[in-house]
C-alpha cells in the first residue's frame, strides 16, 4: 500500500482512484472498512468534495432516478437484485465514511429511504437489508431513532417470517 501511494504522483489520477475505491466498496461489502481506510489515507486536499460528489451520484441512481422497466422478467429480477445489493453496499459505505469522519451528515439521507423500503420488499430482500441495517445501527446508534423503531415494529407485526422477526428483535435489543 505504501509503495502504491508513493507511486501516485499526479493529482489528475487521484479522483479516479477515489471513484474506483468507492465503486468497489459498493460492490464488495465485506471490504468496505478496508476501502474506507485507504480513502482515509489518501492525501489530497479535494478528497472530501470528490467523495461527496460520487456519493451524491450514487444516491441519485439508487434512490431518486427511476430505471427503465423494459426487458424480460428475468432481466427485471436481476436488475432489482443488483439494485438492492448496491443500496446495501452504498448504505454500509456511507456508514463507515461517516464513522471515520470522511463525510458528514449523510447517513440519515440514505437510511431514511433504506428503512422505508423495508416495508415493500419481499422477505429475502427484507432480510438482507435488515442484516445490513443491523451493522449500520451498530456503528451509528446507541438507541435506534424512534422513526425507524416504528417501521421495524410495523414490519415485525406484519411479517410471517420468523427470521425477519428475530432480526428485528436483534436490532431493537428485544
Amino acid at each position: 500500500k505504501n509503495i502504491i501511494f508513493k507511486k501516485i504522483t499526479g493529482e489528475y489520477i487521484i479522483p479516479y482512484i477515489i471513484e474506483n475505491l468507492v465503486e468497489n466498496s459498493i460492490l464488495h461489502h465485506i471490504y468496505i472498512p478496508l476501502y474506507v481506510k485507504l480513502l482515509n489515507e489518501i492525501q489530497f486536499n479535494k478528497k472530501k468534495p470528490i467523495i461527496v460528489k460520487i456519493c451524491d451520484k450514487h444516491y441519485s441512481e439508487l434512490f431518486i432516478q427511476k430505471k427503465d422497466e423494459t426487458g424480460s422478467s428475468y432481466e427485471k429480477l436481476c436488475n432489482e437484485n443488483k439494485k438492492i445489493d448496491n443500496i446495501i453496499g452504498f448504505s454500509l459505505l456511507i456508514s463507515h465514511l461517516e464513522k471515520d469522519d470522511i463525510i458528514n451528515d449523510y447517513i440519515d439521507k440514505v437510511i431514511d429511504p433504506f428503512v422505508n423500503d423495508l416495508l415493500i420488499k419481499n422477505d429475502v430482500d427484507t432480510y438482507k437489508m435488515l442484516v445490513s441495517f443491523y451493522s449500520i445501527s451498530e456503528i451509528h446508534y446507541t438507541i435506534i431513532p424512534i422513526r425507524y423503531q416504528k417501521i421495524l415494529k410495523q414490519l415485525k407485526d406484519q411479517t410471517k417470517s420468523s427470521k425477519i422477526k428475530f432480526k428485528i428483535m436483534d436490532i431493537l435489543n428485544e
